[in-house]
């Protein structure tokens, strides 16, 4: 089990100026127990969304983690206070941060 999303909440449905509608959902997203190197997937699905067009990531108990989103590969990684990713495999399950989700 990747990640895990609590307390999904739209909060707004906005119209583009070319009339696309874009959700705005916010979501508390905690870690598992065996992270993967390059980040977890972040679906869009987990947070009520079909596609994710950006996203803005509120850490929160991460401690000297970072989390930060990766468009290029739509994932959610995890950054060490040294600058480097975190192991492939290592226990990131105390590691949450909150988030904003845009998208359709």
């Amino acid at each position: 089990m990747p990640l895990t999303a609590t307390n999904v909440v739209n909060v707004a449905a906005v119209s583009n100026r070319t009339g696309q509608v874009k959700y705005h959902q916010t979501a508390t997203v905690t870690f598992d127990a065996s992270y993967v190197t390059g980040g977890e997937p972040l679906a869009g699905s987990l947070v009520g969304l079909t596609n994710v067009d950006f996203v803005v990531v509120n850490p929160r108990n991460t401690g000297t983690e970072v989390v930060v989103w990766d468009r290029a590969a739509d994932t959610l990684m995890i950054f060490t206070a040294d600058g480097t990713q975190a192991t492939s495999t290592s226990d990131q399950s105390a590691v949450t941060c909150e988030l904003l989700a845009i998208g359709s």
